[in-house]
């Protein structure tokens, strides 16, 4: 199913990634840094549009989200969404490609460049092919895909539940607690 256009994009990763190496501002040009992670589209004349925005890190070190440089632009009597802010957006109706790309390596799979793609934080590329075997760029690159719609949201989550409950008698001292949400949550609203 399509998303609404000025959604967050997330990649959440098995464990904690190099945040050097995943995190920074992409200009729109796969060529110059930051490039490790490109978010694209096809124009009309089936030209490939890369994404201008930043890629932030959140979840211990294990979510990363890219939320794009463009404003959205407002339907008639809102400036602002929920939180008082202009919203970011993504071409609306548009097919999106994700590559993820994996750090190079050499012949016995091991790092050669941190900053040229994902590693984990003990500097080990990505997995992307999952085969176990780190191959490095462009054989464990991970690529995913997505769409939007036109349609923005501007609804703020709510609570659906929460654990414990209020008024529960006895709680032990190490519950976890939960609170449910309506819908997903930008992970770096949650976790920092």
């Amino acid at each position: 199913p399509a998303v609404d256009k000025n959604v967050t994009v997330q990649i959440t990763f098995s464990e904690a990634v190099n945040a050097v190496g995943a995190t920074g501002e992409a200009g729109g040009d796969p060529n110059i840094p930051f490039n490790n992670i490109l978010i694209s589209y096809a124009d009309d004349n089936n030209n490939t549009l890369y994404m201008r925005g930043t890629f932030g890190i959140s979840n211990r070190f294990r979510t990363v989200e890219f939320v794009s440089a463009i404003a959205c632009a407002m339907p008639d009597g809102l400036q602002t969404n929920s939180c008082g802010e202009v919203p970011k957006c993504l071409p609306g109706e548009e097919d999106f490609d994700i590559l993820v790309k994996a750090a190079t390596v050499n012949q016995n799979g091991e790092t050669i460049n941190l900053l040229s793609g994902i590693t984990d934080a003990s500097g080990n590329s990505l997995d992307g092919n999952l085969n176990g075997v780190p191959q490095g760029n462009p054989d464990d690159n991970y690529v995913a895909n997505f769409s939007t719609t036109d349609e923005l949201d501007l609804t703020p989550p709510e609570v659906t539940g929460y654990s414990p409950e209020q008024g529960d008698a006895v709680v032990p001292p190490a519950s976890v607690i939960q609170a449910f949400f309506n819908e997903l949550l930008s992970a770096g609203s949650v976790y920092s």
